[in-house]
């Protein structure tokens, strides 16, 4: 067996003599891959958090397909920036949008991610909720607010998405903070159409995965942190175009990032089992024994009740 283990991080170092359930729960585990695009914006993000205090900060609009990476991305952001020697400071604050977020409902997401006690603001009027956000983000110090899942706002009427989207830049205009929206392709039609959104937000897409250098060093730097005994050359043309084609075969939409995720997974777990100990083109069908024997009862009653 080969004993150069220079394809393995650290973390996964340490962790390759353990057992082998050990071995499976640390690749399960939920992992924040480093890679170009994702390095580009998280620098950006960081530019935010520690440029001076001006009164139109900057903001960005992050595009990207679901199960792109975009909340893994903004959930690191956070992290970079949390204190715990200090938890009353809140440098990034992090929310979801509800799907149908009314702006009540919007100031609420808001508040309880600023731990701000619910009761204080229900049924009072909006200036009440708006004013808890203001002391709350200057006493926390907030430098970057992040709104999740912003597509939901395309639930509401055309008049009231207009109504949110001028919320959202009172959070940063009033209180100097940026602001950062991510979701699905879709979205961030009305920045572009609105001037005043337009020159404030930055777009930004999340591409999806194909062929070529950006692919191979996220998947050489997704390789080290699988603890496994012998490299894979996850980087290869080949392994590249294997890859895609099983995601496809997963999923509609061939290279999204959770779908090659998934089939990684399941891949190594596999070699790990097998002895193996590295990941091959046969093995990355290995997460069909697992999803797909879900769906053959379904498809079985399916039949039945057809008869």
């Amino acid at each position: 067996m080969n004993t150069n283990l220079e394809h393995l991080d650290e973390a996964a170092l340490q962790i390759l003599s353990g057992p082998m359930e050990e071995r499976i729960r640390y690749i399960q585990r939920d992992r924040f891959v480093l890679y170009r695009p994702i390095s580009t914006v998280l620098e950006l993000l960081e530019d935010f958090v520690r440029r001076p205090v001006s009164v139109r900060p900057p903001c960005l609009a992050l595009v990207g397909d679901a199960g792109s990476g975009k909340s893994t991305l903004m959930r690191e952001a956070q992290r970079r920036f949390e204190t715990p020697k200090d938890p009353g400071t809140q440098t990034v604050v992090y929310c979801v949008a509800d799907a149908y977020p009314e702006l009540r409902v919007l100031q609420q997401a808001l508040m309880s991610a600023l731990d701000i006690p619910a009761p204080l603001s229900i049924h009072r009027q909006r200036w009440v909720a708006d004013d808890l956000i203001r002391r709350a983000l200057v006493d926390r110090g907030t430098r970057l607010v992040i709104f999740d899942e912003a597509q939901h706002l395309l639930n509401l009427r055309r008049r009231e998405q207009a109504s949110q989207w001028d919320w959202i830049k009172w959070v940063s205009t009033a209180n100097r903070v940026s602001v950062a929206c991510c979701g699905i392709p879709g979205f961030e039609a009305i920045i572009r159409e609105e001037a005043q959104l337009e020159t404030r937000f930055t777009v930004t897409y999340l591409p999806r995965w194909g062929v070529g250098p950006v692919f191979a060093q996220f998947l050489s730097s997704f390789e080290r942190s699988l603890p496994l005994k012998r490299p894979s050359g996850l980087g290869s043309q080949e392994m590249q175009e294997a890859l895609l084609k099983e995601s496809g075969t997963k999923q509609p939409m061939a290279g999204n990032t959770h779908g090659i995720k998934q089939v990684l997974e399941a891949a190594a777990i596999a070699a790990i089992r097998t002895g193996t100990e590295r990941i091959t083109v046969p093995l990355l069908a290995s997460w069909r024994q697992v999803f797909e024997s879900l769906e053959l009862p379904r498809r079985a009653v399916g039949r039945g009740r057809a008869r």
